[in-house]
């Protein structure tokens, strides 16, 4: 009986841990106001007009924010703060109690 039970739980937990998650940011948005705001992700992009750095902003959320959330916060700071871009954008983890937060980072950038 006990060697049924462990070859359930077995089984169970081998179900489990092959399943996979998949999450996307898309980098354009809806929301007429932030829509403007180009974003260029870190080691990927960088804008083609010239630009001058006019702050480093990060965002974080809760252990429930989304990356979206997370990157739609992000553009409305930049816009807040006159940028037309955000360079060098990362997305990362804080390490929270037993758990972490998501966040993002980046510079705000002005074209010239």
């Amino acid at each position: 009986m006990k060697t049924k039970v462990i070859l359930i739980i077995l089984s169970a937990l081998l179900t489990l841990s092959a399943c996979t998650s998949t999450q996307y940011v898309a980098l354009s948005s809806t929301d007429k106001k932030i829509s403007n705001i180009e974003v260029f992700l870190r080691d990927v992009q960088k804008p083609v007009k010239e630009y001058e750095i006019i702050s480093y902003i990060e965002t974080s959320g809760t252990i429930f924010t989304t990356k979206k959330q997370l990157l739609i916060g992000l553009k409305k700071k930049v816009d807040e703060l006159g940028g037309d871009a955000v360079i060098d954008v990362h997305f990362f983890y804080i390490p929270w109690f037993l758990s972490s937060l998501p966040a993002v980072d980046g510079a705000v950038i002005k074209y010239k």
